[in-house]
């Protein structure tokens, strides 16, 4: 069967909750989701689905799997703006319609740790983001002395973890404001004479990507990369995205965005064309992704104290 290779992002949060009387230096407290899933699945499936920026959202399904001894919420954005067209190879396009109480369902599925307070998030542009997902969760628990916040865990170490990587695979840079701006002295990589190349073209923003390709044993340069992680964090608003794919030993392809403050993690699916990906399937891949990732995101914790 014929698959398209996506890339999906996974984000991690703590979840803590405030008080209303709480003053501005009283720390967050921390927040046990199941709390909320059994309020929420106390509800039909139309008691939980909320007005969302015009369009609706909902808590498709939660619960508690003990294969893995995670709980897996799945959320869902229903649209019905901005539909696509469909077509035939023999046939012109025509409008892609919904019956009235149809909708175009962007998931999101997400696992939460209920030992370290901690939930492991899918990334969907179309679909419930950070401040959605806040937004919603409180519209269930809908309590007035206290709201439910997911605080970002910030990730102190993807420099650190860049730079030792046993092979630099791919760095992709791209860069704003060619004709008006310059690098800071002291770089001292060869991105300045990536950028003077650009600019010869009369180019006002660009983007280059450097890999290895298919070789599975190649890397690029480790001392000139490094240089280079040196000068992009120095350039930092000139260079408005650095990422770079990093591989260890036994370990698979990691992508690391430079200006990334909070912890993710990537994963490549391949995905059979005319489906969809199930959500079943993605709670199985997040299930191993945070199996091997716990440890790291709780030391982000432990430096956060």
């Amino acid at each position: 069967m014929e698959t398209v290779r996506r890339k999906i992002k996974f984000e991690y949060y703590r979840v803590v909750s405030r008080k209303r009387e709480d003053e501005i230096r009283t720390p967050d407290r921390l927040f046990d989701l199941r709390r909320w899933i059994d309020k929420a699945n106390k509800k039909s499936l139309e008691a939980r689905t909320f007005d969302y920026r015009q369009e609706r959202s909902r808590l498709e399904e939660a619960g508690f799997d003990e294969d893995v001894n995670q709980w897996y919420l799945h959320f869902s954005r229903l649209r019905d703006s901005l539909l696509p067209s469909k077509a035939t190879v023999t046939s012109k396009v025509e409008p892609f319609t919904l019956e009235e109480d149809e909708f175009l369902g962007e998931e999101v599925t997400a696992l939460y740790d209920e030992d370290s307070f901690i939930l492991m998030v899918q990334r969907n542009r179309l679909s419930l983001g950070h401040s959605g997902l806040e937004e919603y969760l409180n519209l269930i628990w809908a309590e007035d002395e206290e709201t439910i916040y997911l605080r970002p865990i910030l990730a102190t170490d993807i420099v650190e973890r860049a730079k030792k990587g046993d092979q630099v695979r791919k760095i992709t840079i791209r860069f704003a404001d060619l004709e008006t701006r310059e690098m800071k002295e002291g770089s001292k990589s060869s991105i300045r004479r990536l950028v003077e190349g650009m600019r010869n073209y009369g180019a006002v923003n660009g983007e280059i990507t450097l890999s290895v390709g298919h070789s599975r044993d190649k890397t690029l340069a480790a001392e000139t990369i490094n240089d280079s992680i040196d000068d992009i964090l120095l350039n930092k608003g000139f260079i408005t995205k650095a990422e770079v794919s990093i591989k260890n030993e036994g370990d698979e392809v990691e992508i690391m965005d430079l200006f990334e403050e909070a912890a993710s993690s990537y994963k490549y699916f391949d995905v059979p064309k005319r489906t969809t990906l199930l959500h079943e399937q993605i709670f199985f891949e997040m299930s191993e992704i945070y199996k091997e990732a716990k440890s790291r995101v709780l030391g982000y914790l432990n430096k956060e104290r």
